[in-house]
């Protein structure tokens, strides 16, 4: 296959379709339920011979053949800021709170930070960050994470993939 193109149908499903002739160059890609109707972030990162899928229920990646190389493990319920992708990790933040430790704090809390290997979706490291709001705004980036939430920042160090 000289080129192909993804697309999705009205069913969430991801198609690969050959760009020479508009052909099916494989099966329905198997999104493990983060591609539903419902998530509203969503792109496709080329990785190579590979893609990313990558959706506000977190990251699967795929290989030309449409098989998957490499997942997170979080359930299919498990709303994320959409994972942002460095050289050889993603950075996957929750954006609801895991818990609140402060009883008068409405949006805040402490929140779930992932690190997984694009490699294989094998997680390299977890923290919980405290945050007085949900995360608006995530980056990896030279060996480090940042997480923000409006003026509030906070700065983790990447664990490297092995």
């Amino acid at each position: 296959m000289q080129g192909r193109v993804i697309v999705r149908d009205r069913n969430g499903r991801l198609h690969a379709l050959d760009a020479a002739t508009g052909q099916p160059a494989s099966a329905p890609f198997d999104t493990l339920g983060k591609s539903d109707q419902a998530f509203v972030d969503a792109s496709l990162v080329t990785l190579g011979q590979r893609t990313a899928l990558v959706t506000t229920r977190g990251l699967v990646i795929h290989d030309a053949a449409g098989a998957i190389v490499a997942a997170d493990a979080l359930g299919r319920d498990t709303v994320v800021y959409p994972p942002q992708l460095g050289q050889t990790a993603a950075a996957i933040v929750e954006t609801g709170p895991a818990e609140s430790p402060d009883p008068g704090m409405i949006d805040g809390g402490l929140f779930n930070v992932h690190v997984v290997s694009l490699a294989s979706g094998k997680a390299l490291g977890q923290a919980r960050i405290e945050l007085p709001r949900a995360p608006s705004a995530v980056a990896i980036a030279d060996g480090v994470i940042v997480v923000s939430c409006g003026s509030a920042c906070v700065v983790l160090s990447a664990p490297a993939a092995p």
